[in-house]
């Protein structure tokens, strides 16, 4: 066998391979909310002590809010409810590879990278899963330490008041902070 053919065999079994990952599909998400205490990173450069949150759910999250017992509100932080991903998505850049050719002039092959242009404003498609997350400051961590187990964080799901959901999740254990 040439040295030619051997190449298009390995490039056609390589593509093949490659092809065969790509057509596999992942099982679609499950609607998820997780709701705990922010890393000491992230503290430090809101400068306090903050709730995150992180959903999948059919609807984008419009409003995080930690509602303490005596009825209190701390909204998500300002610019801290971040744009929704549709869940399941791939963003950022990608690679292809292709073989092409094949005339007496010979194969060859090809890899291409792709990026991302204009934004990640994808559309959710119709049954899919909306990621979302926010930071919610805790005002005053003393008073959470306190009366936490009495304090509540709701979150509200989709912006048309028809069609939006709300949730009362018990807010986090404060643990070591």
């Amino acid at each position: 066998m040439s040295k030619r053919l051997n190449s298009l065999v390995i490039c056609a079994v390589s593509a093949a391979g490659i092809a065969a990952c790509a057509g596999r599909s992942a099982p679609p998400p499950e609607p998820s909310i997780v709701i705990g205490f922010a890393d000491e990173t992230t503290a430090s450069r809101l400068g306090a002590p903050a709730i995150e949150v992180r959903t999948a759910n059919p609807q984008p999250l419009a409003t995080a809010e930690l509602i303490g017992p005596a009825g209190t509100v701390a909204a998500a932080a300002a610019g801290q409810l971040e744009p929704q991903v549709p869940a399941g998505s791939v963003f950022g850049p990608s690679v292809g590879f292709g073989i092409f050719g094949g005339s007496s002039s010979g194969v060859g092959t090809g890899v291409s990278i792709g990026v991302p242009v204009g934004g990640y404003g994808a559309t959710v498609p119709q049954g899919g899963l909306v990621r979302s997350r926010a930071l919610i400051l805790v005002p005053d961590m003393a008073a959470y330490r306190r009366d936490w187990a009495q304090s509540k964080v709701r979150l509200k799901f989709g912006a048309a008041e028809g069609n939006a959901t709300t949730a009362d999740i018990p807010a986090p254990a404060p643990g070591g902070r």
